[in-house]
């Protein structure tokens, strides 16, 4: 997937959308227990992921930035409610309140079917995407891994 950055046939979105998907491929595993317990607990919402990185960082998938620094691909996960993001998100980043479409769309989506996921990242660059994606593991092993927590 990384070569199609490489391409001249891919455009800007394209490659934004690529860098998403890798990013959720590897947080997984480890966020949609996180999710799935939430949600059971505090209803309909979205996984807010964001980074103190810009998006460019994690184009790449070396241990060094293309500056040589180490590379820093730390996230930071919340659960926020529609009302949490009205609230608190609008009023802390204004914005993202441009997302807040999105966002609803992304949550109706999982509303209608339990097997899906809501998120919503941010990185320090100022790209905002919302996507609704498919639970994954499966959503009896999430919810178990849930309660474990």
């Amino acid at each position: 997937r990384i070569m199609a950055f490489r391409d001249g046939g891919f455009g800007r979105d394209q490659k934004r959308e690529a860098v998403v998907e890798g990013c959720l491929k590897k947080i997984r595993m480890y966020v949609m227990p996180f999710y799935v317990g939430h949600r059971a607990s505090r209803g309909d919402g979205v996984l807010f992921v964001q980074s103190s990185n810009p998006l460019e960082d994690f184009f790449f998938e070396g241990d060094v930035t293309r500056r040589g620094a180490k590379q820093d691909r730390r996230i930071v996960c919340d659960y926020v409610t529609p009302a949490d993001f009205d609230a608190r998100l609008v009023a802390e980043d204004f914005e993202i309140a441009l997302a807040r479409r999105g966002v609803l769309a992304a949550v109706a989506d999982a509303n209608n079917d339990d097997r899906r996921a809501a998120l919503l990242f941010r990185f320090s660059c100022g790209f905002v995407a919302a996507v609704s994606t498919p639970v994954v593991p499966d959503l009896r092993l999430c919810a178990a891994l849930a309660e474990d927590d």
